[in-house]
């Protein structure tokens, strides 16, 4: 759907809207097969490498729609590695007890609510 490529613009209809995105916590990220918006990332590695190069993922959103704070962070391999573990180690309790609905009244999945998740992930 084009709407979610432009974030919350895509759903206001208001160009100071475009390119926002929620932001989910960082707690238990292990337990995500997808990150970013869209799930354009397919691992936390893939994240911390796009943010650590500061380089807009989607070429409509310039420098008017980007943060100043999002630039280019010069972390060496090691400091990602480091990221990395943190991430997935030190924000993570494998022991947690997760709530997770067995139905939806969307009727698609969770945690992606949408029509293309269904398809994808087989949900009723």
């Amino acid at each position: 759907d084009d709407a979610t490529k432009y974030g919350r613009g895509g759903f206001t209809g208001l160009a100071e809207d475009n390119y926002t995105f929620k932001v989910p916590q960082l707690y238990g990220l292990a337990f995500s097969p997808f990150y970013g918006h869209g799930g354009t990332f397919t691992s936390v590695r893939d994240v911390i490498e796009y943010k650590n190069a500061g380089t807009a993922e989607h070429p409509d959103a310039g420098s008017l729609t980007l943060s100043e704070h999002f630039v280019p962070l010069g972390l060496t391999e090691e400091e990602m590695d480091q990221l990395e573990d943190f991430v997935l180690n030190g924000l993570n309790d494998p022991h947690l007890e997760r709530y997770v609905p067995t139905v939806l009244p969307s009727g698609n999945c969770f945690p992606n609510n949408d029509p293309q998740s269904r398809a994808d992930l087989g949900c009723n």
